[in-house]
């Protein structure tokens, strides 16, 4: 994952600095909400105009051919008034790098506590998936419901480790009636016939009830090409467990 520069500098003198100032942050907060730019970006007023400091999954992240309807228009407003210049300053050495395979032959939805990163992960070389490379599937505000899951799974895993509300994490973690994996299982399944390409889902067990039998249908589990991001997989439930 890269650290990138993204400068910004006006077409012409700027009349209204609030109104500019405001549009960045808007435009980049909207670019957070699909996976384009992440949220933690830091806006830098300087002598000849602005400078964004972003991590983005690669250089192409506010090319407007991946961009959806919605960050079409965020791209745009800012084309009107700035130039734009995107600079790689170096990799990020707590972020994994970004899949950069032409067509995986698999994907997996999974996210933990360490992970920043996109959610889908690429099943053949085991890096996050940038999400403006998949179909876009977005909330009723614009945002991509995918971040919005990965959100969910994280706060109830936080809330796990703190040992709150034990019952209640243990049963969405753990259940596959769960409303969290029921959510993650139809992502997987919008994913999986936009792409034409299977798309599996990480379920977490419980360790003392681990077993080798699918805990959807309870078929016999098969090997994972990829052992590294999943041990077994049920390639009829599509479901991916360690």
């Amino acid at each position: 994952m890269e650290y990138f520069k993204i400068s910004l500098r006006p077409h012409k003198k700027i009349v209204n600095v609030d109104y500019c100032e405001s549009l960045i942050f808007e435009s980049f907060s909207e670019l957070g909400k699909t996976g384009q730019v992440y949220n933690n970006f830091q806006v830098v007023r300087e002598e000849n105009g602005y400078s964004v400091y972003a991590i983005m999954p690669g250089p192409d992240a506010l090319d407007l051919a991946f961009c959806s309807e919605e960050t079409v228009e965020t791209v745009k407003k800012i084309a009107a008034i700035f130039s734009l210049r995107i600079e790689s300053l170096g990799n990020v050495i707590t972020c994994e790098d970004s899949c950069i395979c032409e067509e995986p032959s698999w994907y997996m939805l999974y996210t933990d506590l360490a992970t920043s990163e996109s959610p889908m992960v690429c099943g053949d070389c085991g890096k996050p998936v940038p999400l403006y490379k998949l179909p876009v599937i977005l909330d009723n505000e614009g945002g991509s419901v995918l971040l919005n899951w990965q959100e969910q799974k994280r706060a109830i895993a936080t809330l796990d480790v703190a040992n709150y509300a034990p019952e209640y994490t243990a049963e969405q973690i753990y259940s596959v009636t769960s409303r969290l994996n029921k959510t993650g299982r139809a992502l997987c399944r919008a994913i999986e016939k936009a792409k034409n390409v299977p798309v599996f889902y990480h379920m977490e067990q419980e360790k003392v009830k681990r077993g080798t039998a699918c805990p959807v249908c309870n078929r016999e589990l098969s090997r994972s090409a990829n052992e590294e991001i999943a041990g077994n997989l049920c390639t009829f439930c599509r479901i991916a467990l360690d």
